[in-house]
């Protein structure tokens, strides 16, 4: 344990630190280090506004007409440097704590020190082989519990998946990189890759073209395969909507990172030169299925927040 002080400053460039006050209460305050005008709070981004004199959230292009991403041609030359400088990479990392910090914070919930001293009480009164008895089941009962925990931790961690190469449409010609250096407004594609049935979508992607056939039972628990459509057969001035409550339907364009590829359909779209299936533009969630842009707002975040 150690103690810091700090003092409020008045300009930006002199703050090293930021308290983070969230709106919900049943969310922690946090300190954040301020790094270049921005921090992440929570998984999410936040950037300097000197007009505002204010902090805001990244916004990620999930609210532009359908025609906007249907014509888009992929990231060019300085795009991709703005883009990488404004989002950083396609990454989720998740924590993995030690099983002995899990156990010790187990044992510090209030029924089970309420247990323990029942215990106490109990040995007091002569009762000792019940305390006994008791405790050792107390504290064998509470690392099945850790343990269940610590696997769900790892199962988390491995929804990403290791980065892997995708084919994106950049400068006008396919090329290959790893999924962590994808961008909101890239042009993938993405196909069932037969060598790794386990292989999972690297991020949220809207499907432009063709459709998709994907396993979500790790977001949702349904072993039934969900159809995904393209958006070729919406209208133009449409806007992309990804609200539950919204009856546009358009979550049955989009991809989720972390689901699974079932089976892949091309069409007969007009798209770039050398295009097999390509993920529409990401929106670190977006995907084309023979035309794929990545949005970006991450259903794992929620999964884990």
């Amino acid at each position: 344990m150690f103690m810091t002080t700090t003092r409020v400053v008045k300009a930006i460039d002199e703050a090293t630190l930021v308290k983070a006050i969230p709106k919900k209460e049943t969310e922690k305050v946090g300190v954040c280090s301020l790094v270049q005008g921005s921090f992440e709070f929570h998984k999410r981004k936040y950037v300097w506004d000197a007009s505002e004199k204010r902090f805001e959230k990244i916004m990620f292009p999930v609210n532009h007409r359908m025609k906007e991403y249907s014509a888009s041609k992929g990231l060019r030359g300085d795009e991709v440097l703005s883009a990488w400088a404004k989002y950083g990479p396609n990454s989720f990392h998740v924590p993995l704590p030690s099983w002995k910090d899990m156990y010790l914070e187990q044992c510090q919930q209030p029924f089970f020190v309420f247990q323990i001293v029942c215990v106490g009480l109990w040995s007091l009164d002569d009762m000792w082989y019940m305390s006994m008895f008791t405790l050792v089941m107390l504290l064998i009962f509470e690392g099945t519990v850790v343990i269940s925990r610590f696997r769900n931790h790892r199962m988390l961690r491995e929804i990403m998946g290791n980065p892997g190469e995708v084919r994106v449409f950049r400068n006008g010609e396919w090329t290959r990189v790893l999924s962590d250096a994808l961008l909101p407004g890239d042009l993938v594609s993405i196909v069932r890759d037969r060598s790794d049935p386990d292989a999972v979508v690297p991020c949220d992607v809207l499907l432009l073209s063709g459709s998709v056939v994907t396993n979500e039972s790790i977001l949702t628990g349904e072993s039934t395969p969900q159809q995904k459509q393209s958006i070729a057969d919406r209208g133009g001035d449409e806007e992309l909507c990804l609200r539950r409550q919204s009856d546009t339907g358009d979550r049955q364009h989009i991809i989720f990172g972390g689901t699974r590829v079932v089976q892949a359909s091309p069409s007969n779209a007009n798209l770039p030169q050398g295009t097999s299936f390509l993920l529409p533009v990401s929106l670190r969630e977006s995907h084309r299925c023979s035309a794929c842009f990545r949005l970006y707002t991450s259903h794992q975040s929620r999964l884990i927040d």
